[in-house]
């Protein structure tokens, strides 16, 4: 009874303590592809008087029948844009390409975020969710640590004062190797606590709103280990495109963040008492879901768009704003977003939020994609922004 009052006490004085957030932007780094382009899309970030940029960096895998990772690597812009599996010349090209992009955004004073997302290539394809590999058991000569964290973290060490701010999120919707390999997980966090070169960097976990552990199916000794990683996170992130209701509301996103509580209490464990979260991806695509789960692209209403907030498209031939109803629903998604991020009515309080910045999914029309830029959007953002004086302080 007294560890469920002092639970129960510690939420509470979360909430209660929660001070509201921003609402931030990515930088889309998918492939080798966007490197040089980095310095440019930080400049246009900052233009537009955002104070945080949230990195997200894909990098490549190939998967076996079983899902299994069987190589790291990248897919570079010259010759014929060919996949390589992860070397030394490799991490070298995403450590050079990231400094100068960390650089130019240290220029321009903004916080830094990290997410990393591992898209598959080749012949067997699926969703980063259900990847299965531990982290620090090579395959073909390579690590996730190695390839990909470290010389993520050496940029931002070599590129950053020791001051910056800097949330460093280790996967990115990889739930099955998160849940199926929680001590691996446990070990890198471990380590990059101890390196002490930045002042205030934190790392955590991102995790996707539902099917959280991918499809991995957790075994009783695993949920410990797991549930000790959780609470070891200084954060958890979360990917938010959970379903909402139109007209769309504040409480909708407390909604999501409640459904996420209950999924992980399904298999036995918790978001730590005390624990922030982010919402490390957040955005409406536009792409409607018919109630039969049928696509309707662009013929259904704001109801269809409410039920599938993750269905989007880059595509300018595919424009899902082009309705007034639509518009409308677009502006209403948002203004409910930013009064949830200043009410804070959630049990654990959400201190950074990303929008998914491309195609459909950004108002600000990034990634040369002007046509779904809404204006009135973009002046409702800077109006909250400018009113939260940073993540974690109050205005």
């Amino acid at each position: 009874m007294i560890k469920l009052a002092l639970t129960v006490f510690l939420a509470l004085s979360a909430v209660l303590a929660a001070a509201p957030a921003r609402l931030d932007s990515s930088i889309m780094v998918f492939s080798g592809w966007d490197f040089a382009s980095l310095p440019e899309k930080v400049d246009r970030l900052a233009a537009e008087g955002i104070k945080g940029a949230n990195f997200v960096l894909t990098l490549q895998c190939h998967l076996d029948e079983a899902k299994k990772v069987k190589d790291f690597g990248l897919t570079r812009p010259a010759g014929t844009g060919e996949y390589h599996p992860a070397d030394a010349s490799t991490n070298a090209e995403l450590k050079a390409a990231l400094k100068a992009a960390f650089a130019r955004a240290s220029k321009h004073g903004l916080e830094i975020a990290i997410l990393p997302h591992l898209d598959a290539t080749g012949d067997h394809s699926d969703w980063r969710n259900h990847f299965d590999f531990d982290p620090l058991t090579p395959v073909s000569g390579a690590t996730y640590r190695d390839h990909f964290l470290l010389p993520v973290l050496e940029a931002l060490e070599e590129a950053l004062p020791a001051e910056t701010p800097v949330q460093f999120a280790l996967a990115g919707e990889m739930g099955r190797t998160v849940w199926a390999h929680p001590e691996s997980w446990a070990a890198i966090l471990r380590d990059f606590h101890t390196r002490g070169k930045l002042n205030h960097v934190q790392f955590g976990l991102s995790l996707n709103h539902g099917e959280i552990g991918g499809q991995h199916v957790l075994q009783p000794a695993q949920r410990e280990p797991l549930q000790a990683l959780l609470k070891a996170c200084d954060f958890i992130g979360i990917s938010a495109y959970h379903r909402i209701h139109c007209p769309v509301t504040a409480a909708d996103f407390t909604w999501g963040i409640d459904e996420f509580a209950a999924e992980l209490g399904r298999s036995g464990l918790e978001i730590p008492a005390g624990q922030v979260l982010h919402f490390s991806e957040v955005g409406l695509g536009g792409l409607g879901q018919a109630e039969s789960g049928a696509q309707t692209e662009l013929d259904g209403g704001p109801e269809d768009v409410a039920r599938s907030p993750w269905m989007g498209s880059p595509d300018k031939q595919r424009h899902p704003w082009t309705t007034e109803p639509r518009k409308k629903f677009r502006r209403d998604y948002h203004r409910a977003l930013l009064d949830f991020l200043r009410t804070q009515p959630a049990r654990w309080p959400v201190t950074r939020a990303y929008l998914w910045s491309m195609g459909s999914w950004c108002p600000y029309g990034f990634k040369g994609a002007a046509e779904f830029r809404d204006e009135t959007i973009v002046a409702d953002i800077a109006t909250h922004n400018k009113a939260v004086t940073g993540p974690g302080k109050k205005p």
